[in-house]
């Protein structure tokens, strides 16, 4: 059973917040927990989805969404993106290290960016792709959030 490793780090704007008063504090609160409850549910479910089954991680995004994808370019549309995601789900042992996090959010639009690590088996040997992103999260009318925006580059 895989397990998917998130280490998260106070964020520059929760502390700004906090100095800033009680009522930011708690807005930049909220929407910091949703992020990270969002976050983890994206990386739990692309490490717990079998290969070839990327409409599990499909269903994570808007039907409009765009994924500046990690390992190919543009992806365009929840069909695409099911699609991306049928092969990332075939690498052996793939899981998702969170290293830096920021968040926020405005609204029904909730945002996060930071560093993660991306980690695979491949001819036995352990295999890490350092990586930076940004999310950016839209709750519908019944309050369900789903993805509208994905950047994913290789760290440079």
């Amino acid at each position: 059973m895989r397990r998917t490793l998130i280490s998260l780090a106070a964020t520059a704007g929760l502390a700004a917040a906090a100095l800033a008063g009680a009522p930011a504090a708690s807005a930049t609160s909220h929407y910091s927990e949703t992020a990270e409850g969002l976050f983890e549910t994206w990386a739990v479910t692309l490490a717990d989805t079998e290969c070839g089954n990327g409409e599990v991680m499909g269903n994570l995004y808007r039907r409009g969404a765009i994924l500046l994808a990690t390992f190919d370019p543009i992806v365009r549309g929840r069909d695409d993106i099911t699609e991306y995601f049928d092969g990332l789900s075939c690498l052996e042992d793939l899981d998702v290290e969170l290293n830096t996090w920021r968040a926020g959010g405005q609204g029904n639009l909730v945002w996060a960016t930071g560093l993660y690590t991306f980690s695979s088996v491949e001819d036995g040997e352990l295999v890490e792709v350092p990586a930076r992103y940004t999310y950016v999260w839209k709750a519908n009318r019944k309050g369900t959030y789903r993805i509208v925006n994905h950047h994913s580059s290789v760290t440079p």
